[in-house]
């Protein structure tokens, strides 16, 4: 169960990042498009913004309910893990640049997380 929340938090953290990112792109094609300053930002992304508060927000439930279960000096660690992971294959899969310095770190990562968590 422990597992399944902090993947659950990771998971909702993970995706709030690449809401922020979406609502960015966002903001400059509201700005391309002649909107301007403070005027772009409340009409453009406004919607996914809320998205990504909301996920934050569901992420924050699942890992204070793992903390009931799993010790701060693991399950930070893990959940970090899980999102540093999430996030380089939607950078791939969104065309992102990948590079091995990347890949090499997300996997040192990885090996940490299993250490500690094992």
């Amino acid at each position: 169960m422990a597992a399944f929340l902090l993947f659950a938090a990771a998971t909702s953290s993970a995706i709030a990042s690449v809401l922020l990112k979406l609502a960015a792109r966002l903001d400059i094609n509201a700005t391309a498009a002649g909107m301007s300053g403070l005027w772009a930002l409340m009409t453009a992304s406004t919607g996914v913004r809320l998205g990504a508060v909301i996920a934050y927000g569901v992420g924050f439930v699942f890992y204070a309910m793992a903390l009931k279960r799993v010790a701060l000096s693991t399950a930070y660690p893990v959940m970090v893990g899980i999102t540093i992971v999430a996030l380089l294959v939607y950078g791939a899969m969104a065309g992102e640049s990948i590079t091995m310095k990347g890949i090499a770190g997300s996997a040192l990562v990885v090996v940490g997380v299993a250490l500690i968590y094992l």
